[in-house]
């Protein structure tokens, strides 16, 4: 089973919402057609956290991404 979108490495919650939903970052937003606006949109496609794809990819941990914190960086 893949990994659902809340641990994808690409999704980012919406925090109004309390990470329930949120948009998927893998590619660019799509054109969007809205009958009250004359000319369409570009938006990130809108899913719920226990959605999943074919291309998940989980989140970085604090331990793969180490932050460096000294003055100029990594010696």
């Amino acid at each position: 089973m893949t990994g659902k979108c809340g641990t994808c490495r690409f999704w980012e919650p919406n925090l109004k919402s309390r990470s329930i939903n949120g948009e998927c970052h893998i590619r660019a937003p799509q054109v969007v057609a809205d009958a009250d606006r004359e000319e369409p949109q570009t938006a990130w496609p809108r899913t719920l956290h226990i959605d999943w794809c074919g291309e998940h990819e989980p989140k970085p941990t604090d331990i793969d991404n180490p932050t460096d914190t000294t003055e100029g960086g990594a010696a």
